[in-house]
């Protein structure tokens, strides 16, 4: 399986919230490229608004790379979650984001991280943001919508509270994924995004110019990026 990563601190920032995880390996802040056997590989996003959010990403993503893809180990990673949190003075609602496959191609999907297919010089996007944007205007209360907090999560890991844990399951064939945290789609689009992967010599490179497009168009977010061909 081939994989390159970059995750990047937010500007101004001292901690990033983001990881990235390949297998048992889990990046903040750094890059990597090369092949790996199978192994499950995601973006986990803290939340930002919920003190401990760098915590809780590192967590997940410990808990994800020791853990089987079925819905009760996922659940299983949350209580978990939620049990440390309780147990860590003033970040008891620490919470994390995560969008990921494993292998075989099980995929979750949490939060407002994405996972979209590349197909041929075209993105797909294969999840649903989590958020309250999405939410209103599933009811069609679109003024709202365009009015509330984009970025705001209706489901994570933590949280405080099971009530936010949401999962949604699928099954992802072989093929090349393309892995972002909302650093990235929250400031740039898929069009911007397809045409730096029309032009870039390498998925590395490409990883780079996705992360430099980010910035320029005013993220100052933690911003993490995933490329890879599944097996």
């Amino acid at each position: 399986m081939k994989i390159s990563a970059v995750t990047r601190c937010g500007s101004g920032k001292n901690n990033s919230e983001d990881r990235i995880l390949i297998g048992s390996r889990i990046l903040c802040n750094e890059e990597f490229t090369g092949e790996v056997p199978p192994c499950v590989i995601g973006i986990a996003d803290g939340v930002g608004g919920n003190a401990g959010g760098d915590i809780a990403s590192q967590f997940v993503c410990e808990r994800l790379s020791e853990c089987a893809p079925d819905m009760d180990s996922f659940a299983a990673v949350n209580t978990a979650l939620l049990e440390f949190a309780r147990k860590t003075p003033g970040k008891e609602t620490m919470a994390s984001t995560f969008s990921g496959i494993f292998p075989g191609g099980r995929a979750l999907h949490i939060g407002n991280t994405r996972i979209y297919a590349v197909q041929g010089g075209y993105l797909k996007q294969l999840t649903e943001d989590m958020t309250t944007y999405n939410y209103l205007r599933s009811l069609g209360r679109f003024e709202e919508a365009e009015n509330c907090r984009r970025s705001e999560i209706t489901a994570c890991f933590g949280g405080g509270s099971g009530s936010f844990f949401m999962p949604r399951v699928s099954d992802i064939s072989s093929g090349r994924v393309l892995v972002t945290s909302d650093g990235v789609h929250d400031h740039i689009s898929t069009d911007i995004i397809e045409e730096i992967l029309s032009r870039a010599e390498s998925d590395i490179s490409a990883c780079r110019e996705i992360v430099r497009a980010a910035v320029e168009h005013g993220s100052e977010d933690d911003i993490s990026v995933i490329m890879a061909t599944l097996v």
